[in-house]
Formats: structure tokens, sequence, C-alpha cells
């Protein structure tokens, strides 16, 4: 499973690699998902998207945007899964 996550910026380090985009929060989430789609015939696919600023806003907090998007290949991780300790 591989994890991609869409922020507005960040000034701590996370671990995470980020790439600067050209494209608004929303417009690089679509294409993001379209690019993993688009391997769908190789078994990659989006399983969800995850909105942390809709939760908050949800809360009555304020959040920039960060969304989660959860992909990967089951064909490929299943066996990961399968492999490893419970």
């Amino acid at each position: 499973m591989l994890l991609f996550t869409v922020q507005a910026a960040s000034s701590s380090d996370t671990g995470f690699i980020t790439k600067q985009s050209n494209h608004t929060v929303a417009d690089t989430i679509e294409k993001f998902e379209a690019a993993v789609n688009a391997k769908s015939a190789n078994g990659w696919m989006v399983f969800t998207e995850l909105d942390h600023a809709a939760a908050a806003e949800e809360n009555e907090l304020k959040l920039r945007p960060r969304t989660l998007i959860v992909f990967g290949n089951p064909k490929l991780g299943t066996r990961v899964w399968q492999s490893s300790r419970p």
C-alpha cells in the first residue's frame, strides 16, 4: 500500500515526500487519481480519499487542505499482507 498526501504547504519534516504542484489542491487530487486509475489494467487502484480539512470543518475547526489518498495494487500488496505477521 502506498500513501499520497496533498497539502497546501508543510513546515515540518514528517518523513513524507512532498512535491510542489502548479495546480490547486482539488485539481492535483483529480490528476493524481486519474493517473492511478489509468494504470488499472496493471492492477492499480485508488482505495479511498480522506479529506481531513472537511472532517475538521464538520467539527467547527479550521485546517488548511489536507487530503490523504490511499492507493495500491492488490495483486502485489495482498501477498505482502499475507506474508506479514498478524
